[in-house]
């Protein structure tokens, strides 16, 4: 406690004057430690069990075990560093363009990069290049200036560093299950802030035609819509039915490792090899009409092109996730990903919504064709106080809301038995159409469960 005390009054003494609030926490948190009685728990012993739950013994089998368990997730290859360069100058010679037709409103604009570089948090972990957050809080301008033309060359010829691409992976415990069990650990990217600030200012350019592609109710990555508003979905349609006198469902969908198992093509486009197509068919243990399926599904137009997305925004995206890597401390060569989103990356919840809005939108028509999605009534006039006297009554059907990866479906019946009926039917297509789509609900015990109000 004593040396605890003295090493609380030596960082303030040596805090600035002026400093924010925020910025004090920050600093004595590491020290002091959480206020949540809930999360006062020791940190892990780097114990894990192997494939077949025997505590791993030595540094190097510890890292082979965590690069193994991460490279399946991702559907990874081991590949050594200059192999990875390799691939990444043909990946570069293929992205390349011998003609552009753009106007100066096709890319985005300094300001933009500059707004970018401001967003960025200090006291952020630093990743491969060196470069601190703090340097791009405080100095967006220069910053902006000095690497503008690594933007440019993104957006117009899908031009990206390869250690823009990468970054250093940690695991961190989820705080459940068993400590020894890699399955109870989440990975974080440690990657360039410089990276993701160009990945942020080319998501806040793409952001209206990835917003007019989501579903209806799929609220998640909308600007300026809170996380609460899928609770007020949720509360509002419980409200209807009660006053209805109608039974009601509430169908909560989770899936298992949501972000990592996303199929890129499925979104954005370009080819998949068929040895991951079949690790992640032998993953998810997918019957022969499934697979089959799958194959069908990655034949059809992406979702950036469903999205009418501009071919030069398609070939930034599909850059942007093409020579994906990772590696971990300890690891000499380097881990290739070819699935999943790139969770911490900008660009995470974008890949996985073009994605997930192709599920949703399927399911939602499957539901209308069988008469079990919910139907709601509304009023044109708008405001508390509507300057028409015109209100019409219009109907719009509703699937519910979605926040990224956390989907409700709202189902109402007219009895017990009814409801119970149409849920059932409507479970049983949310789990067909996200198995087609290589996507695994977690059926676990809290995760995907259904509510029925009688």
């Amino acid at each position: 406690m004593t040396a605890r005390a003295h090493e609380i009054a030596d960082t303030i003494v040596q805090l600035p004057t002026d400093c924010a609030p925020a910025h004090i926490l920050s600093r004595l948190k590491p020290i002091i430690g959480t206020s949540n009685p809930k999360l006062k728990r020791a940190s892990p012993l780097p114990m894990i069990a192997d494939e077949h739950g025997h505590p791993v013994t030595t540094k190097h089998d510890l890292c082979r075990r965590w690069v193994e368990f991460f490279s399946l997730m991702e559907g990874g290859e081991r590949v050594t560093k200059e192999a990875l360069r390799e691939q990444w100058r043909e990946g570069l010679a293929h992205f390349i363009q011998q003609e552009l037709h753009l106007s100066p409103d096709d890319i985005p604009t300094l300001t933009d990069l500059e707004i970018a570089f401001r967003r960025v948090r200090p006291h952020k972990a630093v990743g491969a290049d060196n470069v601190p957050p703090e340097l791009c809080h405080l100095y967006p301008t220069r910053l902006a200036r000095a690497v503008y033309g690594q933007l440019l060359k993104l957006c117009t010829h899908g031009q990206e560093a390869l250690i823009h691409k990468g970054g250093l992976l940690v695991a961190a415990w989820k705080r459940k299950g068993s400590q020894m069990a890699c399955e109870s650990y989440r990975s974080l990217l440690i990657s360039s802030h410089v990276a993701k600030t160009v990945h942020r200012a080319v998501r806040s350019h793409q952001s209206q035609t990835y917003e007019s592609f989501l579903q209806a109710e799929q609220i998640g990555g909308r600007k300026a819509i809170p996380v609460t508003m899928g609770v007020h979905f949720i509360r509002a349609a419980a409200r209807a039915a009660r006053l209805s006198k109608q039974s009601h469902a509430l169908i909560f969908l989770d899936l298992r490792e949501a972000f990592y198992r996303v199929l890129r093509p499925l979104s954005i486009g370009g080819p998949i090899p068929d040895e991951l197509l079949a690790l992640v068919a032998a993953r998810l243990h997918l019957p022969a009409e499934a697979l089959h399926d799958l194959q069908q599904l990655l034949r059809d137009p992406s979702g950036t092109e469903r999205a009418n997305m501009a071919p030069h925004q398609r070939r930034t995206l599909q850059a942007l996730h093409t020579h994906t890597h990772f590696w971990m401390h300890g690891q000499d060569d380097r881990i290739h990903t070819r699935l999943g989103s790139r969770p911490g990356d900008p660009f995470a919840d974008v890949v996985f919504g073009y994605m997930f809005a192709r599920i949703l939108t399927e399911v939602e028509q499957k539901l209308d064709a069988i008469g079990v999605l919910e139907t709601i009534e509304d009023v044109t006039a708008t405001g508390l106080y509507p300057s028409s006297d015109k209100n019409d009554v219009v109907k719009h059907t509703m699937l519910g809301p979605t926040w990224m990866d956390d989907l409700c479906i709202t189902i109402t019946g007219a009895t017990a038995e009814g409801v119970e009926s149409r849920a059932s039917a409507a479970a049983s297509i949310l789990l067909e159409v996200c198995t087609a789509h290589g996507v695994s609900p977690n059926l676990d015990k809290g995760k995907s469960e259904v509510l029925f109000s009688f």
